[in-house]
């Protein structure tokens, strides 16, 4: 059985904790030697999942919430100081909204990959008009990571166990869209794109469980 606990981002499979597929990302590094022979650690993908400033995880947070329950079909409020990028996100739902239905259960619902033994959360999982899954993801950084498409790959993993579905050529697909002040810019890949993206995931994985 699968627990999560939302304060500390920890994932448990049967009472075990379990690495989630961000955790991995952020979590392999390589060492560098400043000018002035310090060490630093960077991650190898380059992603940095919990900044140091608290302001810009309560913004993500605030956000997500908003997207996954207007997603849902919900009733919600939200600050003010979040508008300009709910603009954004409903600009994406008026452009791309008809195209999809989404897997209402599974949204922000925490998955676990028996095979693979990582967990994760995506922001919208959903069918398209012909059957294929997505996997669609909400940013709100300043620019694109390369990691982005390694995590949305990670979690067609998970969305594949869960829905007892095999990856066919062509069925999962993936879509980070990075919100903006009102706007947004999607980053699509699809079928054998996703698969390399995610052996390059699960290679990354493979050094985490090594170190």
């Amino acid at each position: 059985m699968l627990t999560f606990q939302e304060k500390n981002h920890e994932y448990r499979w049967d009472d075990i904790v379990v690495p989630s597929v961000t955790h991995i990302l952020s979590s392999v590094g390589v060492k560098k030697i400043d000018a002035n022979g310090q060490e630093h650690w960077n991650s190898i993908t380059g992603a940095e999942f919990m900044p140091d400033d608290e302001r810009y995880s309560i913004f993500g947070n605030e956000f997500h919430k908003f997207c996954a329950y207007y997603m849902k079909g919900k009733d919600c409020t939200y600050d003010i100081a979040l508008e300009p990028w709910i603009k954004g996100f409903f600009k994406w739902v008026r452009d791309w909204g008809e195209e999809f239905t989404p897997i209402y259960d599974l949204i922000e619902k925490p998955l676990y990959s028996q095979r693979y033994g990582y967990a994760g959360t995506m922001d919208l999982p959903a069918y398209d008009k012909k059957g294929r899954v997505w996997v669609i993801d909400w940013k709100t950084s300043v620019s694109k990571a390369k990691h982005w498409d390694w995590q949305l790959a990670g979690y067609t993993q998970l969305l594949q166990e869960e829905l007892g579905v095999r990856a066919r050529k062509g069925m999962m697909n993936t879509m980070s869209v990075r919100v903006k002040e009102n706007s947004y810019t999607p980053s699509i890949c699809k079928g054998a794109v996703v698969k390399g993206n995610f052996n390059k995931f699960n290679s990354i994985y493979n050094v985490f469980k090594m170190v």
